[in-house]
């Protein structure tokens, strides 16, 4: 387990190799390198990307990092392999006979067999999974308009990992459901709407609980959505253009998602069409069909 351990936290780096980029391990351990060295290890990771790139093949970083223990554990002959009746796949074949070269072992029919089998199982897991994120992503797509490619992935991990619990009849208790659907109602509801369109989708069926946190996670999505969401306005103002310079900067810090498309004076007002989100005005002055917010010279905390 220690060896495992090892393998799957933060000992992965990438490194560059031309025009290609490699995962590799940092420090590995002895009982993996007592025949290779740690350049042999390179070039079976350089091997394995070549294939995986040459078929065509799509996995997930940690199934590859997988095939990669798997390679590593072979090439020390820390795995023995059972007589297999039925061959590789050519392609992966010539795959383990340049492995087999590459780390000094004689070529086994079993041993190619026994890795296309687990190269196998992991495109299914890499493709049964991808296909699920897909799902998911679709039907958050019909909630929310956030782009936020890493706030979203965490809603889709939390999303996958209940269907998970939901597929084994496990059930988890939220002791703030009623809190949740009282204070955010709205979120609560869209969560409801996903929980129906994961039933249709996965055939499970979602608790409330299970509805009440992933409401958690769509709240946060609507606030992160409605806080980088640009809001185009113009700013209409009387004074010199060194309280302009002042009152754009305040503006740009305390409210990155407003962007002030233009500046007018008073007496362009009239000469042009207003076609922004917002009107932001030093000037005490209404404009019928735009909303318009008045600000102090040097924007003060009262006007925030």
């Amino acid at each position: 387990m220690a060896c495992l351990d090892y393998f799957y936290h933060e000992n992965w780096k990438i490194i560059q190799d031309e025009d290609r980029f490699l995962q590799i391990l940092q420090n590995v351990p002895k009982i993996f390198l007592s025949k290779n060295e740690v350049e042999d290890f390179k070039r079976i990771a350089d091997l394995l990307t070549d294939f995986l790139t040459s078929e065509k093949i799509v996995i997930r970083d940690e199934s590859y990092q997988f095939l990669l223990l798997y390679l590593l554990a072979s090439s020390e002959k820390l795995m023995t392999f059972d007589s297999f009746e039925v061959k590789a796949e050519e392609a992966v074949r010539k795959f383990w006979k340049k492995f087999t070269k590459l780390a000094v072992l004689d070529f086994s029919e079993g041993a190619a067999t026994a890795f296309s089998a687990f190269l196998t199982l992991h495109k299914q897991k890499s493709e049964k999974h991808n296909d699920e994120e897909r799902k998911i992503k679709r039907i958050l797509d019909r909630i929310t308009r956030n782009s936020n490619e890493q706030l979203l992935d965490v809603v889709v991990n939390h999303i996958r990992e209940a269907i998970a619990r939901a597929r084994k009849g496990r059930s988890v208790r939220n002791p703030n459901l009623q809190d949740i659907k009282k204070n955010y109602a709205l979120a609560f509801e869209d969560s409801l709407s996903i929980a129906k369109a994961l039933r249709e989708n996965f055939e499970i069926l979602l608790t409330e609980d299970e509805v009440a946190y992933i409401a958690l996670h769509i709240q946060v999505l609507k606030e992160h959505e409605s806080s980088q969401t640009p809001v185009l306005a113009v700013l209409i103002s009387a004074s010199g253009q060194g309280v302009f310079q002042f009152l754009m900067a305040r503006l740009r810090k305390i409210f990155p998602n407003i962007l002030i498309s233009r500046i007018l004076t008073v007496q362009e007002i009239s000469q042009t069409e207003i076609t922004e989100d917002l009107v932001l005005t030093t000037l005490d002055f209404n404009l019928p069909g735009h909303p318009v917010i008045k600000l102090s010279p040097i924007l003060s905390a009262e006007d925030i």
